[in-house]
């Protein structure tokens, strides 16, 4: 019968207008269905089904062939499935379950990856970072969200920057800021550095709102109905986020060296108090103070807040530490006028106590003489670079003022202090800083539990690089020789940090996220 079967299939006209492969999966169907069955009663199935695609040659041929191949049994002229061959495809399956399941487990649910570029030409630039943060993305799943700090270097071309980024990251939400210096496992200057985050959106996503900034509410800080437009977008984008990564236009002198991001986070943080954690940053650029930029999708803004809403279902963890201690437990209450500190009164059991020139009371408490202090005046850079002209910190919150100019009847610190503030002198030292960084990033570790992180950002105080880098150190290079030296450490540094506590900013600190590839519970 083998050889008389053999022949009779090989003499059968060819299948028509229907592939073999086509026709051999339907009449499987169709038996699968119903049983037994004659050549002809399939082909007459076949085509009420299918039409008149293939022929009764056809259909018997591949029949023939199925019956050869163990598959179809034919007794007395009628074909039915084999139950040994049904059991063996039902084994198969169970087995190729199997391993695909083992594999898609191991898939990570999150995968991040880092790139940066010093390319001159910024379409380039941003290219090249872009595409060196997707060539670590293994899995292939979709964008969710990039992030991108550059440097003023490209201050001129922004919108081509964030044009080369997007050629390879195409329409995955985007932000990010100019900023004081890059981080991308090391600090790095005149640079662009992109992060991108892969998952699928079930598990990791981001929804980008940028608002605008209005130049009344530098002098007003009224935020209320910003925060009611970001409460708004952010219902329609779905349920409330995890996590929110906050960017901010900063200090400029067009804007007197101000920001507006203590009265936005009052509003946001302490009178709205949003169910999420908050943290990021205020741009920079470079120590130059003429123009910061945020950046959301395509979109360069030098007036605006972005914030990124991460909805996840990922642990993730964050830590924050503060890198300056008072030089001592003295605590001042100050005098201010026309944004000069012009007298100082020791606190004395909750009330202030005699009133002396500030520049005298000043100097004694930081250990620093007339001379010296005047020779170091010169700006803003190398005051904190040399860490001798010690800032103030009222106590209400984490934000440092430093000094920047000396005059016969006081001294003027940034603008970050109001007449009655009570303060205190602080300082810093390389080993603090350092110290400091270590700690956010062990911090921020621990609230993930057993779950290793895959990625950290860092918002990092410019007072890192410019105190550090003075010194040829940094603080990233002693992370890396540690457990944290396979995993990727991205970020900027920053003219303020934004943190999840009471008072949500601070200056000279380190914020740090990092992410794990585990579901809460």
């Amino acid at each position: 019968m083998g050889r008389s079967l053999r022949a009779k299939l090989e003499s059968a006209p060819a299948i028509s207008a229907m592939t073999r492969g086509d026709a051999k999966s339907l009449i499987l169907q169709i038996l699968a269905e119903e049983w037994p069955l004659s050549a002809k009663d399939v082909h007459n199935r076949l085509r009420a089904r299918h039409g008149p695609s293939i022929t009764y040659q056809g259909v018997h041929k591949i029949l023939g062939q199925l019956v050869l191949d163990d598959a179809v049994a034919h007794e007395n002229k009628q074909y039915s499935l084999r139950l040994d061959w049904i059991r063996g495809l039902r084994k198969f399956g169970e087995a190729a379950e199997k391993k695909y399941l083992a594999q898609d487990v191991q898939k990570p649910y999150l995968e991040v990856g880092v790139g940066s570029s010093v390319e001159r030409d910024a379409f380039s630039a941003g290219r090249e970072a872009a595409e060196k943060a997707l060539k670590q993305i293994k899995y292939g799943k979709p964008l969710q969200l990039a992030l991108i700090f550059t440097s003023r270097v490209y201050e001129d071309a922004y919108d081509k920057l964030l044009a080369g980024v997007r050629a390879v990251t195409k329409n995955a939400p985007l932000t990010g800021c100019s900023t004081f210096g890059e981080i991308a496992n090391r600090p790095l200057t005149k640079s662009v550095v992109v992060m991108v985050f892969s998952a699928d959106s079930a598990h990791f996503s981001a929804q980008t709102i940028c608002l605008p900034v209005r130049p009344e509410q530098y002098d007003t800080g009224a935020f209320a109905d910003t925060v009611a437009q970001l409460k708004r977008q952010l219902a329609e984008g779905g349920e409330m986020p995890e996590l929110g990564l906050l960017f901010v236009n900063g200090y400029t002198k067009s804007n007197n060296l101000r920001t507006v991001t203590p009265s936005l986070l009052n509003q946001l943080v302490s009178k709205t108090k949003f169910p999420f954690p908050i943290i990021g940053g205020v741009a920079g650029d470079d120590w130059n103070f003429e123009r910061t930029a945020v950046f959301c999708g395509s979109k360069v803004h030098k007036e605006a807040i972005v914030l990124a809403a991460v909805r996840t279902r990922l642990k993730f963890g964050i830590g924050a530490k503060h890198s300056y201690s008072p030089v001592s437990q003295n605590k001042y209450k100050i005098r201010l006028k026309d944004n000069i500190v012009t007298d100082m009164a020791k606190m004395e059991k909750g009330k202030a106590g005699k009133w002396l020139p500030c520049p005298a009371t000043y100097l004694k408490e930081a250990g620093i003489s007339a001379r010296e202090f005047r020779g170091i005046l010169s700006f803003m850079k190398e005051i904190i670079a040399q860490n001798k002209a010690l800032p103030l910190k009222n106590i209400e919150n984490h934000l440092l003022a430093f000094p920047f100019d000396v005059k016969d009847n006081g001294i003027t610190f940034q603008n970050l202090l109001s007449d009655g503030d009570v303060v205190q002198i602080m300082h810093t030292t390389t080993e603090d800083l350092e110290r400091t960084c270590s700690e956010s990033l062990e911090e921020a570790v621990a609230k993930l539990g057993s779950a290793p992180p895959t990625s950290a950002l860092l918002f990092s105080c410019s007072i890192f690089e410019c105190i550090l880098s003075n010194r040829h150190r940094n603080e990233i290079a002693p992370l890396k020789k540690t457990k944290f030296k396979s995993l990727p450490i991205v970020g900027c540094y920053v003219a303020g940090e934004v943190w999840p506590f009471t008072a949500p900013q601070a200056s000279g600190s380190v914020v740090a996220v990092v992410f794990g590839n585990e579901l809460r519970g």
